[in-house]
Parts: structure tokens; sequence; C-alpha cells
């Protein structure tokens, strides 16, 4: 799921299906050498309002 990261995509959304949920992930870092993650995660429920970045 990271490779975005590592692309440098600067959102990342996921619908999650089990929890109906909206998962949008931001600000893609290198968190440590090699390893990559991203600085901000919001879930949404699908009934919610998204604000698109």
């Amino acid at each position: 799921m990271l490779k975005h990261v590592e692309a440098k995509i600067p959102h990342y959304w996921l619908f999650n299906v089990s929890d109906c949920t909206l998962e949008v992930y931001s600000e893609p870092a290198e968190i440590t050498p090699g390893q990559f993650g991203c600085l901000s995660k919001k879930i949404s429920p699908t009934n919610g309002v998204v604000q698109l970045p």
C-alpha cells in the first residue's frame, strides 16, 4: 500500500468496503531511511462530506 508514498503521490484515497468508510492518506514522507508512510490519515463515514484537496 505504501508504494504511492515512494512515488510521491500527495493524496491516496481508499474505500474500506468492510467498514464502509473512506480513508484519506496525505503528506507522504520517509519516516526513517527506507521506511515510508503518511503523516496524515483521515477516516470518514460513507454518509459524511469529504473536501477535495
